[in-house]
């Protein structure tokens, strides 16, 4: 009975320590209160000091000090708050991208952090049209209904991160949104718990090696 068990065993023990030890888990927000409740305080960038139209060069890139923007997009640039602007998010500085299919743009962070989100306006509509990268994973941001809808997008990891990329997809007329009020940082958030699994797999272990010693025991003479 117990060898039969041991393949399964050994293979449940790989699976645990696979998923552990590598996939983190990103949670999802789309509201910026439940955000900033479960990061508490954190930094964010406005771009309320860029007082007239900056270009983000493509392939190059902007360093804002913390954190660098690059994007492969040709039309990205930060842009004064014109109140007439269909990208505009809300009335400040904002950073503004129109792309097309597999274009990208990155956020890349000095120093690894576990938590971001920005105001939107514009973005993902009607279609999904855009899709996000964090350690590996590939994120569907949900699809807004409707143009010119302001938004908020926000990741938490339980592993820390360097970069966070943006892809158009392959859809008709590709992206075009309006970004602002990035927000960054290491979230002060509770101790990830285990996965749900994992107490059983405790038990399982525990149980196992008291039949084995049960049996070593018995065959003692």
């Amino acid at each position: 009975m117990l060898r039969s068990i041991k393949p399964s065993f050994y293979a449940f023990i790989a699976i645990v320590t696979s998923s552990t030890a590598n996939a983190a888990t990103v949670t999802l927000y789309d509201d910026r209160t439940t955000f900033n409740t479960a990061t508490g305080s954190l930094t964010t960038e406005t771009f309320d000091l860029f007082t007239t139209e900056t270009p983000i060069p493509a392939n190059v890139g902007f360093d804002f000090g913390d954190f660098s923007i690059t994007p492969t997009i040709v039309n990205f640039s930060i842009v004064d708050p014109d109140p007439t602007a269909v990208l505009n998010v809300n009335g400040t500085p904002y950073v503004r991208g129109i792309g097309n299919f597999g274009d990208t743009f990155a956020f890349t962070f000095d120093t690894p952090i576990t938590a971001f989100g920005i105001d939107l306006s514009d973005f993902n509509d009607d279609l999904q049209r855009t899709q996000v990268s964090i350690l590996g994973q590939t994120i569907l941001p949900p699809v807004t209904q409707g143009r010119l809808q302001r938004t908020f997008l926000g990741f938490i990891s339980d592993m820390a991160f360097s970069s966070v990329t943006f892809e158009v997809l392959d859809v008709p007329f590709g992206e075009g949104a309006g970004i602002d009020n990035l927000t960054y940082g290491v979230a002060a958030v509770n101790d990830i718990p285990l996965p749900a699994a994992f107490p059983l797999f405790l038990a399982g272990l525990a149980g196992i090696g008291a039949v084995g010693w049960r049996r070593k025991r018995a065959l003692k003479p």
